[in-house]
């Protein structure tokens, strides 16, 4: 019988002997103890085989890939997933990264929040470089945390209005996967000019709760000078909607 790998890059990964991949993706919600909390799900099989899943109520991405024997390269295509930045290794039970769930829905402050959001996306995306910007009541984007070989001085400055892919995001609700930003026409190219960086690509999701959107989560520039995949959306949408949910009033 068939052996799967079902990833998390919240909860690990498990190997699973299963007829297929969707038998196997059912065991594996059944052992994270996630079955019955998914109501919904959408499915994406990639040429070399895996499969990218994503909860459509919450937000939480998976990976299903067969387990055993050498990577395929020959069938990725540029599109599909890069076999050196599938998912991050299953740790231990009852541990969690310091800047993990645990620790977004620990912080003691909001501010804190997105720090550790940010190192935790910036890490298991394989981001240079990244920032988190809160909507102000004004209606600004503001940075409140940025990392990178440039980030020192962002912190605190805003974006013009309805400038960049920050308020597409934001206004739209929606995640943007950009190969090649300077070749968009609505990549705002300010504060590479302010800097001296030079953005190559970059993701960006909003940060949604509770029916509000606080801002956006932007990666820049995948090590290794390459562009993101979509599992690097998913994760990053992971790590979104945590940081959301402690941004969100009551929390």
């Amino acid at each position: 019988m068939p052996q799967y790998r079902v990833s998390s890059v919240v909860r690990g990964s498990l190997e699973i002997f299963a007829p297929n991949w969707v038998v196997a993706l059912g065991k594996g919600f059944e052992l994270f103890g996630v079955l019955g909390d998914i109501e919904a799900i959408a499915c994406e099989v990639l040429p070399n085989g895996r499969v990218l899943v994503r909860d459509v109520t919450q937000g939480a991405g998976f990976v299903v890939s067969p387990a055993g024997g050498p990577p395929e390269h020959d069938d990725v295509t540029e599109e599909a997933v890069p076999d050196d930045i599938i998912i991050v290794a299953a740790e231990e039970p009852g541990t969690e990264r310091p800047s993990g769930p645990d620790g977004i829905a620990n912080a003691p402050t909001p501010v804190d929040a997105c720090h550790r959001a940010l190192a935790w996306a910036c890490q298991i995306a394989q981001a240079e470089s990244g920032a988190v910007l809160l909507l102000r009541r004004d209606g600004l984007l503001e940075f409140v945390a940025a990392a990178g070989p440039v980030s020192t001085g962002l912190v605190g400055r805003t974006l013009p209005t309805g400038t960049g892919f920050a308020y597409f995001c934001v206004q739209n609700l929606a995640a943007f996967n950009i190969r090649d930003a300077y070749g968009d026409p609505r990549f705002n190219m300010g504060i590479d000019v302010s800097t001296g960086y030079r953005t190559r690509a970059l993701l960006c999701v909003p940060l949604i709760a509770a029916g509000q959107v606080f801002g956006c989560l932007e990666l820049i520039n995948r090590l290794g000078d390459g562009s993101f995949s979509r599992v690097a959306r998913i994760d990053a949408e992971t790590v979104a909607g945590h940081l959301a949910a402690r941004l969100a009033p009551g929390s």
